[in-house]
């Protein structure tokens, strides 16, 4: 059974950095910015964004860090947010409008991946019709968008799938983004910022992410339905190798995030599919990874979930990622073969804090709802409403409306 309390009070998230001990993202399962103290394993919400409610989710998606900065990308949040670590001031980027199809009230995810280099972030429009730079030093701000009209003249697989979809490669001075609606990456020169497509000969729906160990061996995901396929790209010799891959669950959208590559491995996890899988960068063999199938089994963690994990990324010789049935953290050591699991919880305070003025708010239906509410702030919340408001509200939940009644006579 779905536990709401456990839901809220967990944080996680589709992205984060991390830097001397602690890690900072914006919270994927209720509005705020988080910070997590990686020795003690605490979490607490450093600043929430305005204008949202606090319940409000999927605000936003990825996060850079520059120097003392963090800039978030939006997904369903109107503009882009940077937020001061030294000043604790959030302050928000209004998105340009553009011509095209985009709609800026509109639910769908705006951007779905960020790039840092040197002092500059790149936020890689997802249904956004723009590249965005941003000189994080003079705060100058420019809009790349000499490839849109080459894009939507050759979409392939409809743009319900996104310009952009997950990670890069950085190959001298260019760097390749993946294009989620062709059979393509889009080549960036980071000192002109001039574009250029090149289209790639692959079994693939789009692509759904790239990634590279070294910046010439590029590794592709890709999209479709009932199938998936894996490409391998030598960019030296420009040849490209693909591998088949069946899936167990059909109609896929999108499988996996962007490979997680190392020298040896390349890790592939789930964000519809239903395993995690190694490939042996040697021989191209993909397999189920046993020692993360042993965990799930023995420790009840599973992949059941819509989404199946988050945030996957590499730390030193570990990989470190969170399952979304528990919101559980993972870390798999890559060298002695072990995984470390824990759970992550928001600070008491805050918990109690966000409860109140969330779903105890002078707007909210919550307030009788079963398993929503920590008993505790129930019953203060309801010590000190207006009776007379809760009852015109006319709300007819079971226990807690039969607690409630209870309580006032």
């Amino acid at each position: 059974m779905w536990n709401y309390s456990e839901h809220y009070l967990k944080p996680t998230m589709l992205d984060m950095v991390e830097e001397n001990g602690k890690a900072w993202m914006a919270l994927f399962n209720r509005n705020g910015i988080c910070e997590v103290d990686i020795a003690t394993r605490r979490a607490r919400v450093l600043k929430v964004f305005s204008d949202y409610p606090r319940d409000k989710e999927s605000l936003y998606f990825r996060v850079e860090k520059v120097n003392h900065y963090l800039v978030f990308s939006p997904c369903e949040a109107e503009k882009i947010a940077i937020y001061d670590l030294k000043s604790d001031v959030l302050t928000y980027i209004p998105l340009k409008p553009l011509d095209g199809s985009y709609k800026e009230d509109q639910k769908e995810v705006k951007f779905w991946n960020t790039f840092r280099y040197q002092s500059d972030v790149f936020l890689l429009g997802y249904s956004y019709p723009a590249i965005i730079k941003i000189d994080m030093d003079s705060m100058e701000i420019v809009y790349i968008t000499d490839w849109v009209e080459e894009v939507e003249k050759n979409i392939e697989f409809g743009d319900i799938r996104g310009y952009f979809s997950d990670g890069h490669v950085l190959h001298g001075d260019q760097i390749l983004f993946p294009i989620g609606c062709m059979n393509a990456v889009l080549e960036l020169n980071l000192k002109t910022l001039k574009t250029k497509i090149r289209r790639l000969n692959i079994s693939m729906k789009g692509i759904g992410g790239i990634s590279s160990a070294d910046g010439k061996n590029v590794w592709f995901v890709g999209r479709g339905e009932k199938e998936n396929w894996i490409a391998h790209w030598n960019m030296e010799t420009n040849m490209i190798k693909e591998f088949y891959l069946k899936e167990e669950k059909k109609d896929l959208f999108d499988p996996f995030y962007a490979p997680v590559c190392t020298t040896s491995s390349v890790f592939l996890m789930p964000i519809s599919a239903s395993n995690i899988y190694e490939i042996d960068v040697n021989t191209g063999e993909i397999v189920n990874n046993k020692t993360l199938e042993k965990l799930f089994k023995e420790e009840g963690h599973s992949l059941t979930s819509c989404w199946k994990t988050k945030a996957p990324r590499l730390r030193d010789n570990s990989l470190l990622f969170l399952t979304c049935d528990d919101w559980g953290w993972h870390e798999y050591n890559l060298e002695t073969d072990e995984v470390q699991s824990y759970f992550i919880y928001l600070e008491e305070e805050e918990t109690e804090k966000y409860f109140q003025d969330c779903f105890l708010c002078e707007k909210s239906n919550h307030i009788f709802m079963e398993t929503k509410i920590p008993l505790k702030c129930l019953l203060e919340e309801m010590k000190n409403k207006d009776i007379q408001d809760i009852h015109k509200r006319n709300i007819n939940f079971r226990d807690g409306k039969e607690i409630y009644d209870r309580m006032c006579r």
